[in-house]
């Protein structure tokens, strides 16, 4: 028999379902059933690195940044570089907001999928649209 879900069992997943952009989850065990609902004000998006290299905030050949924390930005754009050898590949933003925090130093190793930036994401639309 499977144990039901703990307190941190249902935060980890309400963490993940935010981080996703999700609106709502529901998930269901025999004699359990839990559903999420997460209010469409804009909240945090966690923008990740597609692939394990060296995270740099600006591209080597240019003085500023690509985005600043407090920046507004949009879905499309790019907010740091990912250096294989000598091969750069550029992390999309992902989602409009503002830039909260970078969460790594540029010039630092990483792997993929880690969690390289938070966007405070804007309010949602009437069609589930970011505005």
């Amino acid at each position: 028999m499977r144990e039901p879900l703990s307190l941190d069992d249902i935060r980890g997943i309400a963490t993940w379902a935010r981080a996703a952009g999700l609106g709502e989850i529901e998930l269901e065990q025999p004699g359990i059933r839990l559903r999420l609902v997460f209010p469409a004000t804009g909240g945090l998006h966690l923008v990740r690195s597609p692939i394990a290299g060296r995270f740099l905030d600006r591209h080597p050949a240019r003085p500023d940044p690509f985005a600043r924390p407090g920046d507004r930005i949009g879905t499309r754009d790019v907010i740091g570089l990912i250096q294989v050898e000598r091969l750069y590949r550029p992390v999309i933003a992902g989602r409009a907001g503002v830039l909260a925090r970078l969460l790594v130093e540029t010039g630092s190793s990483i792997a993929a999928d880690t969690p390289l930036a938070e966007i405070t994401t804007e309010t949602e639309g009437r069609h589930g649209t970011r505005s």
